[in-house]
């Protein structure tokens, strides 16, 4: 069993995602997707315990690309996972891309980020997950994250909401 946080859209504020991830000791995996990849890149020396996987998002400028891609897949579980932050498959007018994407490449969940507004969606079998944002979030939204737990054969997410 893997359980993974998931955050998006920090903008240099990792206050929350502090707290949240002192709230879970038993998340193996904290996901980063982008905006800003020096907050990920700091709560990783913070929590050297974790396994991190990072994507950069539109507003990383830093030119590491080789450390944080701008997508990557992964397998966890056995499951295939695709991790983007969004911005290249234009998630702000709609899922679509990101649901071909899926099919095309028989990924079983997406994670994605860059609207700032969380969405838990499944079509035609294929999942695709945005926590929103922590730090700024969108559509009048509490400040959100994600956690996913993989394993058994599943896959289960919740959107899960945090106040300051």
């Amino acid at each position: 069993m893997t359980l993974m946080l998931v955050f998006s859209d920090t903008h240099g504020d990792i206050t929350l995602s502090e707290k949240v991830i002192a709230r879970f000791p038993e998340a193996s995996h904290i996901v980063h997707l982008g905006d800003f990849t020096r907050d990920a890149r700091l709560l990783e020396t913070r929590h050297p315990d974790k396994t991190f996987l990072t994507v950069s998002g539109n507003c990383d400028y830093e030119g590491d690309s080789d450390k944080f891609p701008n997508e990557r897949i992964v397998k966890v579980e056995n499951k295939r996972l695709l991790i983007a932050h969004g911005h290249r498959y234009g998630v702000k007018s709609g899922y679509d891309r990101l649901f071909r994407k899926a099919e095309k490449e028989q990924i079983d969940l997406v994670l994605c980020g860059h609207t700032h507004v969380s969405a838990d969606i499944t079509l035609n079998g294929r999942h695709i997950f945005n926590p929103g944002s922590l730090t700024l979030p969108g559509g009048g939204d509490a400040p959100t994250y994600g956690l996913v737990e993989i394993g058994r054969g599943l896959i289960e997410t919740r959107i899960m909401e945090e106040r300051p």
